[in-house]
């Protein structure tokens, strides 16, 4: 399962979900420090500081067609 993680914080739902076997795609949050913390935490995914209240990037929308999860933690 491909997946991009919405509120991603330092990583405690990425830990779970890679042990299952699902492939983080990319992961999202507001929190500066959270994301810097994710990054240490998984230093092979990308992260992106996303203001959810404003709408996605036309990229990021496209970087993401064919996941197969959104989640959100």
């Amino acid at each position: 399962m491909r997946y991009v993680e919405f509120f991603c914080g330092a990583g405690g739902t990425t830990c779970g979900l890679t042990q299952a076997g699902w492939d983080c795609v990319a992961a999202a949050d507001y929190d500066a420090s959270a994301l810097r913390t994710y990054a240490a935490n998984f230093p092979g995914h990308p992260t992106h500081r996303l203001d959810l209240s404003h709408p996605l990037d036309d990229a990021l929308v496209d970087a993401w067609r064919g996941i197969d999860a959104v989640v959100a933690s």
